[in-house]
Order: C-alpha cells, then sequence, then structure tokens
C-alpha cells in the first residue's frame, strides 16, 4: 500500500513458496512467479509500488480487489 502523494494505491503480487536455503538471516523465503521477474519489476515501477512487502499464506487477491473498490484506491496486479 503507498500514497497519498498521488492517491493511494495498493500493489499485489501473487506466487509459489518454495524451499529456501536459510542463508539470509531474517525472514526470507523463495518465491516462484509466473511471469518473468524483470515484466514484474517494471510494473512495480510503471505503478509506483513500494519496496517494502507483507507476505501471507492464501490467496487473497479477490478479497485485496473488492476491498481496493471499497476504498477507492487504486488496485494492480504485478503478477
Amino acid at each position: 500500500l503507498a500514497g497519498p502523494r498521488a492517491g493511494y494505491r495498493l500493489a499485489v503480487l501473487a506466487g509459489t513458496v518454495g524451499r529456501g536455503d536459510n542463508i539470509y538471516e531474517g525472514n526470507s523465503m523463495r518465491i516462484g512467479f509466473e511471469r518473468p521477474v524483470h515484466e514484474i519489476l517494471s510494473a512495480a515501477v510503471k505503478y509506483g509500488a513500494g519496496h517494502h512487502w507483507n507476505i501471507v499464506y492464501g490467496n487473497y487477491i479477490k478479497d485485496l480487489r473488492y476491498l481496493s473498490r471499497f476504498l477507492k484506491i487504486d488496485f494492480n496486479l504485478l503478477t
């Protein structure tokens, strides 16, 4: 969720969590996407997505799209 200078907007990614090697201390994980990463990064730049992300298990795309519509904020599915 980013904003409010240009208005609030929500960028959403969907992927599959894979087995990680835990080389980084913290909450690291490997995520696979259906689109190439360079396309996702281009979309993130185009829509002004932030660089801090929250990760949740499950598919909440429909819920987040509905919430964005209800709150009248831009919704951008990057994957």
